[in-house]
């Protein structure tokens, strides 16, 4: 809820734009350091400061959560294609369902924030940093 708070000013889309560039941000360093090569001492040294060298890999683990950050990514790209359509003056004889979805977009946005807040406390876990 203090996310929503902060971003209060924003756009319910991008609330959920913003929420997700923070997390890819936190979730691209962390999956770039677990792809590190053993002998790139550099990059070795990296994921040590970062307590990436503290996760063992488990590839069945890891694809599925995969699959959850590209689910949520989906939902945000659902979400800005839907503010589009609504934003470029299609109104109920074009799209009836659109009213409902609108009156729905704070829930999705805040079930997105919850998702990826989520997400970033499991990558905590998983590095053993919470």
């Amino acid at each position: 809820m203090s996310i929503l708070k902060q971003l209060s000013s924003y756009s319910w889309y991008a609330k959920a734009v913003t929420a997700m560039a923070a997390f890819a941000l936190e979730y691209g360093n962390f999956w770039h350091l677990c792809q590190v090569p053993r002998d790139d001492m550099l990059g070795r040294s990296l994921a040590v400061l970062n307590h990436v060298h503290a996760f063992e890999r488990k590839r069945k683990d890891l694809s599925e959560y995969n699959l959850l950050v590209k689910n949520i990514f989906e939902i945000v790209k659902s979400l800005v294609e839907l503010e589009s359509i609504f934003k470029h003056g299609y109104g109920l004889k074009d799209v009836p369902s659109l009213t409902t979805a609108m009156h729905d977009f704070p829930v999705y946005v805040y079930w997105v924030v919850l998702a990826l807040v989520s997400c970033a406390c499991h990558i905590d876990i998983l590095l053993g940093t919470s």
